[in-house]
């Protein structure tokens, strides 16, 4: 798990706040140590049961998540392909997993925003994705005070601890769920390719586009719909006058509590990738940290997959899209922040 530029942690929803956790490690804890993969006990095969199942705590924030063992110890992490570490904890669970520390969560001293300090476990043992690693340390990050703990998960699956693997997530389909398949989908038919983005964050580029066509960012760790930079936001509003608004406020590391206007898109095109039924916004600062050269950014959440058919080869860094054939499901959203079906 080397040092990361930009790490993103998972959108804990909860009522009137929604708290999107993005942190940044830069070089500020110790490099985990990893065994090579050449060491680790085998990957599940092609036909293995879903890697990760959406689940819902509470009523109120949806996760991808997965069991593992951390310390010989059952644990929860939800899958965030925001997140550029293999595992990052969160700290209220190191006591129950009987984890120690060797570096605490330092004081941030010049805050930016999607950046959070991280701490490191003392070395443990971790077995999680069909995989065995005997000796390694973990990050782990704060939750603000004043946020409820008590329907988190342990911490989070980042990109790397997937990005060499071939996935399907069928997240509008029942059940939803993220899983391996044996091939990719075939030429021709009906299916967006792309090329992913060099980092260890999932990010994609149209590869039938020019330059202008925007940066998808996946985050599967937020269960909001698609975030827009705020020029295409704009544009978008000034377009639907009459699209149904809601609201929607966020605590993310770096920045204050920021409320964001948010509508209801019947049919939202981004390049030709058409998503129907989907909740739209503006992006926050942290995430616009990551476009690359310049370029826009269009920021994917959990309710945005359940719109799409997606296909992940990290192996030879392509992906696939196309809307889903379902038709989209709820969004459970208001302007106070509780819970409507739409």
């Amino acid at each position: 798990m080397p040092c990361a530029d930009s790490i993103m942690l998972p959108t804990l929803r909860l009522p009137l706040v929604s708290l999107a956790l993005l942190a940044s490690a830069g070089c500020h804890h110790a490099t985990p140590t990893t065994p090579a993969p050449a060491s680790a006990s085998a990957p599940a095969s092609a036909d293995s049961p879903a890697l990760f199942r959406l689940e819902t705590r509470k009523g109120r924030e949806e996760r991808l998540v997965a069991d593992v063992r951390i310390n010989r110890q059952p644990a929860q992490l939800a899958l965030d392909t925001g997140a550029s570490e293999m595992i990052i904890l969160f700290a209220p669970s190191l006591a129950r997993l009987k984890l120690d520390v060797t570096r605490p969560v330092l004081p941030d001293p010049a805050p930016v925003p999607g950046r959070a300090q991280l701490g490191v476990t003392a070395a443990t043992e971790v077995e999680f994705l069909g995989r065995r690693y005997p000796h390694t340390t973990l990050p782990f990050v704060a939750v603000p005070p004043g946020i409820s703990t008590a329907d988190l998960v342990d911490g989070v699956i980042g990109w790397p601890a997937i990005a060499r693997t071939l996935l399907r997530f069928t997240l509008g389909e029942t059940p939803p769920s993220v899983g391996t398949i044996p091939r990719v989908p075939a030429e021709n038919t009906g299916w967006t390719k792309f090329s992913m983005v060099a980092g260890n964050t999932l990010s994609l580029r149209f590869t039938d586009s020019g330059p202008t066509a925007p940066q998808l960012l996946i985050d599967t760790g937020n269960d909001d719909g698609v975030l827009l930079a705020p020029p295409r936001w704009r544009a978008w509003l000034a377009a639907h006058p009459t699209a149904r608004r809601t609201t929607h406020a966020a605590v993310i590391y770096g920045q204050p509590l920021k409320v964001h206007e948010g509508a209801w898109a019947d049919d939202l095109n981004i390049n030709g990738l058409v998503l129907r039924g989907v909740p739209v916004r503006e992006a926050d600062p942290a995430y616009l940290r990551h476009a690359v050269n310049g370029g826009e950014i269009v920021v994917l959440g959990l309710a945005a997959l359940k719109r799409l058919e997606l296909v992940l080869d990290g192996k030879n860094r392509t992906a696939y899209a196309k809307p889903s054939a379902t038709p989209p499901p709820g969004y459970r959203h208001d302007r106070t922040g509780g819970p409507v079906a739409r």
